[in-house]
């Protein structure tokens, strides 16, 4: 057991963190985590992964407030550049990042009052001098420490990891990088990114969500874009609900709104155009994107024209009945944290509030961290059987959805009893045979579950990503069905890593968003993975820009779908992929049986190892 600082700063927080800024014992195992893939919440069971890897909203509609072009002072080069905003009432100082940006960087959007509460909008930054300093990064939410290190260790390539502060009531701030020589330029459009990380760790100012260089490239192609990022609340600090003591839930989910909110407000004193606004984010970060679009906060409407959805989806993540939410996250945290059940909710909300930050830490990542369905923010339940079966909103003009191909192999990473079933995918379709006769069967052999397998770890590769073929590819591919009937484009992402590790040589989970943010270029090993990822960047870009980046998805028109690498960028219809014909042809089968039934057999498959560390 090791000590571990969290470092808290309270520089927009009207209240210290509850660890007072002290060093903090470090609490947790770092063996073990839970990530939500599941749709039947009453199976979630922890997973482990190995040691080195891992608004409060108003009443009313704010009225979208006229904004003039903004007036610039223009620095050297690397240094300082400040603008007058118009809604935000102060100059603000952002920073030179390379000669085509520049970034404003530790923007409060909202404030957090007390522990688990609505996040309340920051309309206006009141500062001492009149000048707001966006040279810095904000703070992130509590999670694990070493959280950058850890995921730049999965992706197999390092970058300059700086130093995050964590502060449960000052990490609602947002990031806004600017293409130089637009800042008073009006209608650019505009890209929300929403990082990924299970909803437990993670956060925009990591090295590898760095937005600046597409944002360059964005300059660099004339279809100067800007890029907005930002901070949420995580883990139990985003997701504890509990209707005993009166939490409503879906606290991050609500953070996400009033970041848009904010966008919505202040964008065009950047230079934005607040009407074209496209949202993405990757794995939970898509899933919050897929929540937006089932949304009904009268707020979200019309709040964004695009959405794209990377290796992502509300079933991904999991949503839960408030029921059922409560037995399974706040009645045993109660349990972890002694609060006796005698207790008035009074008593018991007090108590939940006072608890050492790094506890709630520890403690969240043995507990599912979803929504709850309210009717508002999650309306209803989604799950693999039903989520083609949403409305989609009139007021989003398109999306863009897609998957890696060897995403199903970030189970076998997380979970290491599976590592130790080198018979994966022999066990797996044994597994479908028995529970499913004939229709298992065909499904095991349309997975390559029946492969002749180079060896053992080639045959756990074909098992998790079997899993994967469910939870990651099945769902962009049903995404993109649901939405054909307006407009949608679906990739999949075949280009695999060559950095020496676990991942070498495959297109595992994350590596498009390597590709997608152009950070990497100076570690890739080839000038043929520079061009894919200019490419990559240069599809993003135009469709935020408005533009079809690739042929549309079409049931009756060959569900065409963007294959990005291996080494090339090419349309291709399902049959011309045979890899993606035999994907759907199984997918067929899936839903023959029943979706849902086969992921709760590959969940018994996975769960069958008992794992140490349940609460």
């Amino acid at each position: 057991m090791t000590d571990h600082n969290f470092p808290c700063s309270t520089s927009f927080g009207p209240r210290k963190c509850a660890c007072n800024g002290s060093p903090a014992r470090h609490l947790y195992s770092t063996k073990l985590i839970h990530m939500s893939y599941n749709s039947d919440p009453s199976r979630m069971t922890p997973l482990r992964r190995l040691d080195q890897y891992i608004a409060h909203l108003a009443p009313a509609q704010h009225a979208i407030p006229s904004a003039s072009p903004p007036t610039t002072t223009t620095m050297p080069d690397g240094s300082t550049q400040t603008i007058t905003h118009p809604t935000l009432g102060c100059t603000l100082k952002g920073i030179q990042v390379n000669p085509n940006v520049i970034e404003y960087r530790g923007i409060p959007y909202a404030r957090i009052t007390e522990r688990f509460a609505d996040p309340e909008p920051v309309n206006r930054l009141e500062v001492e001098g009149g000048v707001y300093d966006a040279t810095k990064f904000g703070a992130v939410s509590p999670q694990p420490p070493h959280t950058a290190e850890n995921e730049l260790a999965f992706l197999g390539a390092t970058l300059p990891v700086r130093p995050l502060d964590q502060d449960e009531f000052g990490c609602l701030n947002i990031n806004v990088s600017v293409p130089t020589g637009t800042l008073s330029t009006k209608g650019l459009p505009v890209l929300l990114f929403i990082h990924g990380g299970a909803y437990r760790f993670s956060a925009a100012t990591l090295p590898q969500h760095d937005v600046t260089s597409l944002c360059s490239l964005s300059h660099t192609l004339n279809k100067p874009t800007i890029i907005v990022s930002f901070n949420y609340r995580l883990g139990l600090f985003g997701f504890l609900s509990s209707r005993d003591v009166g939490v409503s839930g879906n606290a991050a989910l609500k953070d996400h709104i009033a970041a848009l909110r904010w966008v919505r407000r202040h964008i065009a004193g950047f230079g934005g155009d607040v009407g074209n606004v496209t949202v993405f984010g990757e794995s939970a970060g898509g899933a919050a994107v897929d929540t937006l679009l089932h949304s009904k906060v009268p707020e979200v409407k019309g709040a964004f024209r695009r959405a794209c959805m990377m290796s992502g989806s509300v079933a991904l993540m999991g949503v839960a009945p408030p029921a059922v939410h409560e037995r399974l996250v706040y009645d045993k945290l109660c349990v972890a944290l002694s609060i006796p059940a005698s207790l008035s909710p009074v008593e018991k909300l007090a108590k939940l509030r006072a608890a050492p930050v790094e506890t709630l830490v520890n403690l969240g990542l043995a507990l599912p961290a979803m929504p709850v369905v309210d009717g508002t923010y999650i309306p209803d339940l989604v799950t693999w059987d039903n989520m083609e079966d949403t409305k989609v909103p009139a007021w989003c003009e398109s999306v863009m959805v897609g998957d890696c191909k060897d995403d199903g192999w970030v189970y076998a990473l997380l979970r290491p009893s599976l590592l130790k079933d080198q018979d994966m995918a022999s066990t797996l379709a044994k597994a479908l045979a028995s529970a499913f006769g004939a229709d298992g069967k065909e499904l095991a052999k349309l997975l390559g579950l029946l492969d002749d397998f180079k060896g053992k770890q080639d045959a756990l590769r074909r098992g998790a990503n079997a899993i994967g073929e469910l939870s990651f590819c099945r769902a962009a591919a049903a995404l993109a069905r649901t939405w054909s009937q307006k407009k949608a484009y679906l990739y999949h992402f075949d280009q695999p890593s060559t950095w020496a590790g676990p991942n070498e040589g495959m297109a595992h989970h994350a590596l498009d968003i390597v590709y997608l943010f152009q950070s990497y270029h100076s570690q890739f090993t080839s000038p043929s993975q520079v061009a894919l990822s200019k490419q990559m960047g240069a599809m993003w870009i135009a469709f935020a820009n408005g533009e079809e980046p690739w042929s549309p998805y079409k049931v009756d028109d060959g569900r065409k779908a963007m294959c990005i690498g291996p080494g090339e960028c090419r349309v291709k219809t399902e049959k011309e992929d045979d890899r993606e014909g035999r994907r759907g042809e199984a997918w067929r089968v899936m839903e023959r049986i029943g979706v849902g039934k086969v992921w709760e057999l590959f969940q018994g498959v996975m769960y069958s190892v008992k794992s140490a560390g349940k609460i």
